[in-house]
């Protein structure tokens, strides 16, 4: 059985970030830590990495991903219109301001 150690170990074996692989542990990544260690300190074994990457939903947090990137595109178009918008009006009310004078 093959063993990866530490965080950045983990993370390259896997093809992600440190950060990213640190928080897949709170959904069941399998890493172990070695008896009176500290909470910075794991090994994992390829087997069962591998075995938890085809097991784990990480197409739906992709695709979470995705859809999060839309929403953030959206919320920019909205605020672009907005802006548009708020011009708009300042330029009809400066030109009602110029013609009335």
């Amino acid at each position: 059985m093959g063993a990866v150690s530490g965080w950045k170990e983990i993370a390259k074996y896997l093809g992600h970030g440190v950060r990213t692989v640190q928080r897949w542990e709170t959904i069941g990544l399998p890493v172990c830590r070695p008896h009176g260690s500290s909470r910075t300190c794991v090994i994992a074994f390829t087997e069962e990495l591998d075995a938890w990457l085809h097991a784990a939903p990480l197409h739906s947090a992709d695709e979470v991903a995705g859809l999060k990137a839309k929403v953030l595109a959206l919320e920019a178009e909205v605020a672009s219109l907005k802006s548009a918008l708020e011009e708009e009006r300042r330029l009809k009310k400066a030109r009602r301001a110029a013609s009335g004078l």
